[in-house]
């Protein structure tokens, strides 16, 4: 993937890693992100987290939003800001509002 440029313009805004053994629930997500007008890209093919962790380093998108089972009992999910492995847990409910509102602040 190409690299460089503003993040969060022209690129890859999330990218979903799963640990939940049902990959229903990463399309889903994928499905509404990209709904709202979000770059959104997922693994496929049963990878292992730590793969997939090392397919969003190399994404380039900003964000890794994990599926856990723990946050997903809770109905929330782990967000990670790549560039600064910054992360937080975000309802998932408000994981779009969550995510508009950071890209604008790295336009």
């Amino acid at each position: 993937l190409a690299s460089g440029g503003e993040p969060g313009v022209g690129r890859l805004a999330v990218f979903i890693i799963s640990a939940l053994d049902d990959p229903w629930e990463s399309s889903q997500l994928a499905g509404a992100l990209r709904e709202a007008g979000m770059p959104t890209d997922r693994a496929f093919g049963g990878r292992s987290v730590k793969a997939q962790w090392k397919l969003a380093d190399r994404s380039g998108a900003q964000f890794a939003v994990m599926l856990a089972p723990q946050e997903h009992e809770r109905g929330a999910v782990v967000v990670k800001e790549l560039a600064t492995g910054d992360q937080t847990e975000v309802a998932r409910s408000a994981l779009v509002a969550w995510i508009h509102e950071h890209r604008k602040h790295q336009q």
